[in-house]
């Protein structure tokens, strides 16, 4: 019998692992044959699957969260077709056939080419953090609560509780980062938000930025600024004056925002003596590198 489980929910929603008689795999969160990167629930290696002519066993491997067959507590079971495994906060469903084409699951997919602005953001030298706008799309939140990642919300006291679902949330997305691909796969060209690099540590990046936040316009007061919008702040950055460079860009060494179009990526640096943009071309050939550029206009 060939073993199959499938993941039921999340990012890795209908992932699966197949499992022959005689084979062996792991699942967890750090290493294996099937790894889940995102459940923080899930121990770096959490339990085994052993496949057998039966059709095969569920072994834990010593998890700290214990690994469930149909809700019960389990150390070492038989599978059968239709168990459900739970390990940390992901369920898998068991199917088993004598022939994989019998199993009455999709077959896999062939995997997605990996998005240009992807590359183009994975190949940058700094530490690189994103301000997602919860208000865009709530897939948003979803993901934030999802994948574990280093976020906090830009609002304090009253105003973060009050406005949980809608506020702008500072993200960091370090090399690997299951969340940055899920941004974006899904969100770019949706404008949730601007990507930013800095090696100031995650608190200090926070406060930097929320100073930012309400600024005052004469003759108009005290204003909000959406900054985080991609659209505001690439119409933003190349008409602002030295003084207003020199503050956004004190502690941060670049910002990256969706083109116009979404088939291009801006890079915005302070050159010293004026701002240095680059457009980074995403609908064909390979990421630029992103280090450069030339003064803005």
């Amino acid at each position: 019998m060939i073993l199959v489980i499938e993941i039921d929910s999340g990012p890795l929603v209908s992932r699966r692992l197949v499992v022959r008689p005689g084979e062996s795999a792991r699942i967890g969160r750090e290493r294996g044959d099937l790894v889940v990167a995102h459940d923080a629930g899930m121990s770096g290696v959490h339990f085994a699957l052993v496949g057998t002519p039966e059709g095969g066993r569920v072994r834990d491997l010593n998890s700290t969260t214990g690994t469930f067959l149909n809700a019960a507590p389990v150390l070492d079971a038989v599978l059968r077709h239709g168990d459900q495994i739970r390990a940390g906060s992901t369920s898998f469903t068991v199917a088993m056939a004598a022939d994989e084409r019998a199993l009455g699951l999709p077959r896999p997919a062939c995997p997605a080419p990996e998005p240009p602005a992807l590359g183009a953001l994975r190949s940058l030298a700094e530490p690189l953090f994103a301000v997602l706008d919860a208000a865009r799309d709530g897939r948003i939140l979803d993901l934030l609560r999802t994948i574990e990642s280093e976020h906090a919300s830009l609002y304090e006291g009253l105003a973060a509780e009050r406005l949980v679902d809608v506020a702008p949330y500072l993200v960091r997305l370090p090399p690997g980062s299951a969340l940055l691909e899920a941004l974006v796969r899904e969100g770019w060209g949706h404008c949730w938000g601007i990507y930013l690099t800095s090696r100031r540590p995650f608190g200090a990046v926070r406060e930097f930025l929320r100073q930012f936040l309400v600024v005052e316009l004469e003759g108009e007061g005290k204003v909000l600024f959406r900054f985080y919008d991609p659209r505001v702040l690439r119409e933003f950055l190349p008409v602002c004056t030295a003084r207003q460079q020199s503050l956004l860009f004190a502690d941060v060494a670049a910002y990256l925002v969706e083109g116009g179009s979404a088939r291009s990526l801006q890079v915005f640096r302070d050159g010293g003596s004026g701002l240095l943009g680059q457009v980074i071309p995403l609908a064909t050939g390979p990421a630029v590198d992103a280090s450069g550029g030339t003064p803005a206009r």
